[in-house]
């Protein structure tokens, strides 16, 4: 605030014709107030500083003073009301000074002079701070519509830089740091054809940009700064740039470039333009490589999964998958072949959909086995969209999906053949053993695919040697039954048979159960 004490002496000497007015160092103060972010240098407005005003009680000067205090009230009113987001239009003019005589040597033209000044200045501040307010509004409307993607909103938010601050060009690269390498990725203006061009980092201006933590600015470029032709900067007369950041690493910069020097350095709230352009592309490079991520991953589940079905698809099996309820969750074409219903009709339908009501039981127990004992094996007629019935075996085991949920995993596996190898076989057993027992012949099958072997007699022999059906009769308890004297014969064909294949008939005797030599 401006003070305005009269010396003690000229109060005294003239006792009452020298007035103290205090008013203009309150106004000015006002003026001060009215734009706290704004801050004056005092060697922009001099003679601001008045230790000492008095005014005699002539005519003029109160006149003046009164005036020139009334122009500044209205400024400050008009200052105060003002829009600092609308165009320069809306500030207030500067107060009309010119009916004072500012090259009077005496206190009203000083004041009229610093005040001017301070107008000026205040003016130039205010009309700064709305410009700048302006470009924060339009950066903050490019980002927020929906109905651009993320290169068109850089591009504009470039052509926007290059208008705030003045300059030709605006670029967003990337940068490998221990590679020494520095791409173009997005340039508009006046060198828009660099888009692409890959150059050595160290021969640009961004190199200090990486290094900084804050908005590099430089206004005029020293000529030595880089090697002539050595990158894009090599001939720029200015540079502005800050880091770009994702996930916390480097990624690159956004700068803007002129080949022409500035006549003033870059203001902070140029500098903070800038910033905020760099940290806004930063949160887009995240969000950009965060979705490039998911999609990735989508498209490797989707390729996992056509492999995994194509697989399924290629075993002869039918391959489900069930839930605990039965509903069927997963399933292989062959249970679409096999059945004839549709993928469609298959999804709506629950595992004892596909059997009888003589099945039913069974698969709804082989399902509980399954979740109660983690497998289960069953064998049921599968029944066909047509009415077909198809003799099957499944075997399933219980899984954990990625959920945590119990999953039951089988494979069902068409038995129609072996069905019919049995039936066959029983058959053919079954004239075996009526022909044995109308020519009182017995038989005997010995299996050696697995250990301890496995014998079998027909319950013709069985009847003939005295032996009771449920008698467990092994190979060693059958030689037995053999005369002492051919037990070595019968011994060697076997072991022939089991090495070699080489088929036998040799006559020996044998002994019943009771005693009896048999032929």
């Amino acid at each position: 605030m401006i003070a305005a004490v009269a010396p003690l002496e000229a109060l005294a000497g003239r006792r009452g014709r020298l007035t103290v007015v205090g008013t203009i160092g309150v106004l000015v103060a006002l003026v001060l107030g009215t734009t706290p972010a704004v801050s004056l240098p005092s060697e922009q407005i001099p003679g601001l500083v008045v230790f000492g005003l008095a005014a005699r009680r002539d005519a003029d000067r109160p006149t003046d003073i009164e005036r020139l205090t009334d122009e500044l009230r209205g400024f400050v009113s008009q200052l105060e009301d003002a829009d600092p987001t609308a165009d320069d239009g809306s500030l207030p003019a500067e107060p009309d000074l010119a009916e004072y005589e500012r090259d009077r040597d005496d206190e009203i033209g000083r004041l009229s002079a610093a005040v001017d000044d301070l107008a000026t200045a205040v003016r130039d501040r205010e009309r700064q701070r709305a410009e700048s307010e302006r470009y924060r509004r339009e950066l903050a409307r490019i980002t927020s519509d929906s109905g651009l993607g993320t290169e068109t909103k850089i591009r504009r938010l470039l052509e926007l830089g290059c208008e705030r601050l003045g300059l030709e060009t605006g670029l967003v690269s990337h940068v490998d740091e221990p590679a020494d390498r520095y791409e173009i990725e997005a340039a508009v203006g006046a060198e828009a054809d660099l888009e692409g061009a890959v150059l050595d980092l160290s021969e640009t201006h961004c190199r200090n940009t990486v290094t900084s933590d804050d908005v590099v600015g430089i206004s005029e470029t020293p000529a030595a700064d880089v090697d002539v032709g050595a990158a894009v900067e090599s001939a720029v007369g200015c540079y502005i740039g800050g880091k770009i950041r994702v996930d916390g690493d480097l990624y690159g910069t956004v700068c803007f470039v002129s080949d022409d020097p500035r006549d003033r350095p870059f203001s902070p709230a140029e500098r903070s333009f800038v910033d905020l352009l760099a940290r806004w592309v930063s949160g887009a490079f995240e969000r950009r490589e965060y979705v490039a991520a998911i999609e990735e991953r989508e498209r490797r589940l989707e390729r996992t999964q056509a492999f995994t079905d194509d697989m399924l698809d290629a075993v002869d099996d039918v391959v489900y998958l069930l839930e605990e309820d039965g509903d069927l969750r997963r399933w292989n074409e062959t249970l679409v072949d096999v059945t004839g219903y549709s993928d469609a009709e298959v999804a709506e339908m629950n595992a004892v959909d596909f059997f009888d009501a003589e099945n039913e039981g069974a698969i709804r127990e082989s399902m509980e086995e399954a979740f109660e004992t983690g497998e289960t094996l069953v064998e049921a007629e599968l029944r066909t969209k047509s009415g077909e019935r198809i003799p099957y075996e499944f075997i399933a085991s219980v899984l954990e999906d990625p959920n945590g949920n119990p999953v039951e995993v089988g494979i069902g596996r068409d038995i129609s053949d072996r069905k019919e190898r049995e039936r066959r076989l029983e058959r053919t057993t079954s004239l075996l053993e009526q022909s044995q027992r109308l020519a009182d012949v017995g038989a005997w099958e010995l299996d050696v695919s697995t250990e301890p072997y496995d014998l079998q007699w027909t319950a013709e022999i069985r009847r003939i040697l005295g032996v009771s059906p449920d008698e467990p009769i092994d190979l060693e308890r059958a030689f037995e039954f053999y005369h002492p004297e051919d037990r070595p014969r019968i011994r060697e064909a076997v072991e022939r048979a089991i090495t070699d294949g080489e088929p036998y008939d040799i006559e020996l005797r044998m002994w019943t159960a009771d005693g009896d030599r048999r032929w």
